[in-house]
């Protein structure tokens, strides 16, 4: 089986902090002084990584991460900056600069979304960091913050990473019908996803 941890979002919960600085306060010096939650989140995910590896029943060669909305882009930030992921499936977490700018859909998202791009790196960018390591990218067709066209694109532009790499195997999308959420299909997507990568069984 998988030993799980659930990490809580800061604000929602009983850990301190605010979410909507800049979405809904306009506290927009967050940006100039370095901050952005996105920051706060990866370094919480990154400390139960911490927790999960020195716990016996643990096997840490063989972790992962998952999440969707907020949770979906801080998937991608922590397999990005942690190595000790070996599987990463973010949901209805990504999306190119351009289709954010173009569609506005950037004005619908939570502080937590966006991290400090100083130097306007894109979501393939991001997933780079994580090739050639196990992904799955999840997303619905009519996500009003994700537009599926710019996800397939991110998909298609990291797919070129993975087979550079020679493992495009190791990538992989599912696109499901609906809004912002998960589906039948796509939970069945990842759960045997992660029974593949990290248990090295097949249940497809």
């Amino acid at each position: 089986g998988f030993v799980c941890l659930i990490v809580e979002t800061i604000q929602y919960g009983e850990v301190w902090g605010q979410h909507h600085g800049c979405y809904a306060r306009g506290w927009f010096n967050w940006y100039s002084r370095g901050y952005t939650p996105a920051g706060v989140e990866v370094w919480n995910g990154i400390r139960g990584l911490d927790l999960l590896a020195d716990r016996p029943e643990v096997d840490k060669e063989n972790m992962g991460v998952t999440g969707i909305s907020g949770g979906g882009a801080i998937s991608w930030y922590i397999a990005a900056a942690d190595p000790r992921i070996k599987a990463a499936a973010p949901v209805c977490g990504a999306s190119t600069l351009e289709a954010q700018i173009e569609t506005r859909t950037i004005d619908g998202h939570c502080d937590c979304r966006m991290h400090i791009n100083t130097y306007r790196a894109d979501f393939a960018d991001v997933g780079s960091l994580i090739t050639p390591r196990h992904l799955l990218i999840g997303q619905a067709d009519r996500d009003g913050l994700n537009k599926v066209e710019s996800v397939r694109q991110i998909y298609h532009d990291l797919k070129k990473m993975y087979e550079l790499h020679g493992v495009p195997e190791n990538i992989d999308y599912i696109e499901t019908p609906g809004g912002h959420s998960y589906h039948k299909t796509s939970r069945e997507k990842i759960f045997s996803f992660f029974i593949k990568t990290l248990m090295n069984k097949d249940v497809s």
